[in-house]
């Protein structure tokens, strides 16, 4: 099965359209396989939507912007399979919206969840739980 994801894969890559030929430029100059280029670029994309800054936005223009632009040029096409193929996708992306909005009201009740989500928040909340705290011992320590 591995084997059939690599070989769509290389297929994929080896394409026509603006993507492949910015990598066949990179791998004309470098010398390296655009196999590995792509592989690195996507599993830079992947750490940086864990832990970098703006990856919510990057998430969204992924998740967003670029189908966007595909079901455009869907719909100017003369084909209807790439039409129904896109009309899917923009179902289910409604539908995950829809559950991430109301999941998070069930889910903000598992411990760590907004560790991911808000984390900015939990610091706040945790300073000032903080200050509360040096507040009630200067108080305790002032009467005795």
């Amino acid at each position: 099965m591995a084997a059939g994801i690599k070989q769509r894969f290389e297929q994929f890559l080896h394409e026509k359209n603006l993507m492949t030929n910015v990598l066949a430029k990179i791998e004309e100059r470098t010398g390296v396989s655009r196999l590995y280029i792509a592989l690195a670029i996507v599993g830079f994309v992947a750490i940086y939507l864990v832990i970098g800054y703006g990856a919510s936005l990057l998430c969204n223009l992924i998740g967003f912007a670029y189908p966007a632009y595909i079901s455009i040029k869907a719909i100017e096409s003369a084909t209807k399979e790439d039409d129904t193929k896109w009309l899917t996708y923009w179902v289910v992306y409604g539908v995950f919206s829809v559950a991430e909005f109301f999941g998070d009201i069930f889910l903000s009740w598992f411990p760590f969840y907004y560790m991911g989500k808000n984390e900015s928040k939990i610091d706040d909340a945790f300073k000032n739980i903080s200050d509360k705290a040096t507040d009630v011992a200067d108080k305790f320590k002032d009467e005795g």
